[in-house]
């Protein structure tokens, strides 16, 4: 039997808050992580849609890596990154790179 603190309680237990609180924020598509991060990937909505979280959340939206080609369009992700309620969240999203630029100056 294994006496060591499950780290993803933490996490799920953040999901269910997250989730009853804030039920107007855009749909994320979540994952609770072994390490006890919640990581959540955004499919729609863009820096609109991140921002909106940002609020909530607090923290920071910095891009992730390099630009990346998709169906044909230069992309770029960007990720919010946070501790909410002594929980490590993480939320992604891949925008096109003009929105991105567009996004950046909106976030400064």
């Amino acid at each position: 039997m294994n006496s060591q603190p499950n780290r993803q309680n933490g996490a799920a237990r953040a999901l269910v808050q997250l989730t009853d609180e804030f039920p107007g924020l855009p749909i994320v598509e979540w994952h609770v992580h072994s390490s006890g991060t919640l990581h959540g990937h955004l499919h729609g909505g863009g820096f609109e849609a991140l921002g909106a979280w940002a609020g909530v959340l607090g923290g920071e939206i910095a891009p992730v890596g390099r630009d990346w080609a998709l169906d044909g369009r230069r992309v770029r992700t960007h990720r919010l990154a946070t501790t909410w309620r002594d929980v490590r969240v993480e939320v992604v999203v891949v925008v096109p790179v003009g929105a991105a630029a567009a996004g950046e100056q909106v976030a400064a």
